[in-house]
């Protein structure tokens, strides 16, 4: 049987909207740093989330405010998001904020609330962009495409809106065999090494 092929995505940051700005990038579209006076943040998009470090610069307390949090799909659609150690079945209620103490540094993830799913008896988790094995065509349309994710950053009873814009770059179409798709470059996963 002739295997089919399925996109690979190459995602890099197009721009980040802030209260004032300083940005930096590095590494290949894959993961991308951020710096302002408030943060310094790295972010990796994935197939399913976008996993990422903030380590506060300030003397006070960040609460990262998850229901004023957005990710916003390749067609614009605004969805609610939930990030790591939020059940799937409590995908739609309101979450806590998760708060970085001063010069102290998180790691969390932003998953799409719509992008989580109940299948039968076990819960799914779709990706980010379509993955599914077809034409190739449909995959190269999104080059150009944008997904963006709002996160809400409050301190000192102020909340700032970080807006952080990346563009689909590329697609690759890459040839499955009899279900199992051909090995790649394994991703690297954000170890981030704090000054």
């Amino acid at each position: 049987m002739v295997g089919c092929a399925i996109p690979i995505y190459d995602v890099g940051l197009f721009g980040v909207e802030r209260p004032a700005d300083a940005i930096k990038r590095y590494g290949q579209h894959k993961i991308v740093s951020f710096e302002d006076e408030m943060v310094e943040m790295v972010l990796f998009v994935d197939k399913k989330k976008i996993s990422f470090s903030l380590l506060n610069k300030t003397k006070h307390s960040i609460k990262i405010v998850w229901d004023e949090s957005v990710y916003i799909d390749q067609n614009g659609r605004s969805n609610r998001v939930m990030h790591q150690g939020v059940k799937y079945i409590k995908k739609s209620q309101p979450q806590p904020p998760s708060i970085v103490a001063p010069l102290a540094t998180i790691e969390d993830v932003v998953i799409p609330a719509d992008n989580v799913h109940l299948v039968g008896s076990s819960w799914r988790v779709y990706p980010l962009l379509p993955y599914s094995s077809g034409d190739a065509t449909d995959a190269k349309n999104l080059i150009g495409k944008k997904l963006q994710v709002l996160l809400a950053l409050q301190t000192l009873g102020v909340v700032s809106e970080y807006i952080f814009s990346f563009t689909i770059n590329d697609v690759q179409m890459i040839r499955e065999n009899q279900g199992k798709s051909t090995p790649r470059k394994r991703r690297l996963q954000p170890g981030l090494p704090w000054r």
